[in-house]
């Protein structure tokens, strides 16, 4: 019994220390971002944009796979974070005098409407095995329409899913035989992985110039560059999750774990921060830039990482998805009625999106 409890134990702290690693990132890439007219910060956070979201949505789909992470209560807590965090940039714009959008969400936004659709979605998609290659194809062909944009998130909706449902495939005994091994086993293979990924994402970005617009998944403007761009990000993406697989430490690291387990919190408050603080950065080198970026990712992480901040957070998101289904403090969150709820959200959204794209032309 106690050598289960030990195998769970390094099992959970074995993917809190992955989401705590590319919270971090995420974190670091967004207090350079407004920078990127510096050179040594372009290719850093271009370094970083190659694989982290599309790792985060991996690791998603990992623990997507049980019925509570598609319950009523469940995907509304998600758009509650959504409303949330759009309420707070719709604010900024407003202040900032910026147009005030409501049909594209704002910055990392994004991913929480990705997150209910592609959990929505998955159930059904899953079921063939041909749904990974599928998609993949699906994805590298979404940028030859121009209609697939960021509204409501459609474009990386579609061209992430692949992450999404590799982390939805990979099962648990294999998770827990990977987990297993010595990390000197898995020293070796993981490091010659990464590398890997690192040059071939080196010499795309000198052959193909991938960048920003390829990390952004917008239609294709440029086809005979663009369209093997993305392929390639596919490519250095995938590298970089096995890589991260390989090296993620298995057992609890204090500071490290508790991000991890946390990064939600972190996730939803730093972006308003970060939008704030690059204000005043205007002025400085690229090793300022570099050091103000470690300094605020570390205080970002202790500060909003931590179990407090966390608490909270989920005390207000738990209080706006009890108004939002109109129960308080209900025992067992309702299981959703998957076949229902996904056509009405299906027929919403396109009825939506239809009606966007006419008003815009």
């Amino acid at each position: 019994m106690k050598q289960n409890q030990s195998t769970l134990t390094q099992r959970s702290s074995y993917w809190d220390n992955m989401k705590g690693v590319l919270i971090a990132l995420v974190v670091f890439g967004h207090c350079l971002y407004s920078s990127l007219d510096i050179g040594i910060i372009r290719h850093v956070v271009d370094a970083i944009y190659f694989f982290h979201m599309p790792a985060f949505v991996f690791v998603s789909g990992y623990f997507s796979k049980s019925k509570n992470s598609r319950s009523a209560r469940s995907l509304t807590k998600l758009l509650s974070a959504y409303l949330l965090l759009t309420t707070v940039h719709l604010g900024m714009a407003f202040i900032n005098g910026h147009p005030l959008l409501v049909t594209t969400p704002y910055n990392s936004a994004w991913y929480l409407l990705a997150l209910i659709a592609w959990r929505l979605i998955t159930p059904y998609f899953s079921k063939t095995k041909w749904s990974l290659p599928l998609f993949l194809v699906i994805s590298l062909f979404a940028g030859f329409w121009q209609d697939i944009d960021n509204t409501f998130a459609l474009a990386r909706i579609i061209s992430l899913y692949p992450f999404f449902l590799a982390g939805y495939f990979l099962s648990k005994e294999n998770s827990d035989k990977l987990v297993s091994f010595s990390p000197l086993k898995r020293l070796l293979p993981g490091v010659v992985i990464i590398c890997a990924g690192a040059g071939i994402a080196f010499l795309s970005k000198s052959l193909l110039h991938v960048g920003q617009k390829d990390f952004g998944f917008a239609a294709y403007e440029e086809i005979f560059r663009q369209l093997p761009g993305r392929a390639v990000v596919f490519v250095v993406a995938f590298l970089c999750i096995a890589g991260l697989l390989l090296l993620t430490p298995k057992g609890n690291i204090p500071l490290l774990t508790k991000v991890g387990r946390n990064s939600l919190a972190i996730f939803l408050i730093h972006r308003p921060i970060t939008l704030l603080m690059n204000r005043f950065i205007g002025g400085f080198s690229a090793v300022m830039l570099l050091a103000y970026a470690a300094v605020f990712t570390v205080a970002a992480c202790v500060v909003l990482g931590s179990d407090i901040v966390s608490r909270l957070l989920d005390k207000a998101l738990n209080f706006f998805t009890d108004v939002f289904l109109q129960i308080r403090k209900p025992r067992k969150a309702a299981l959703a009625k998957t076949d229902r709820r996904t056509f009405d959200c299906c027929f919403a959204f396109s009825s939506v999106y239809r009606f966007h794209h006419q008003v815009m032309k």
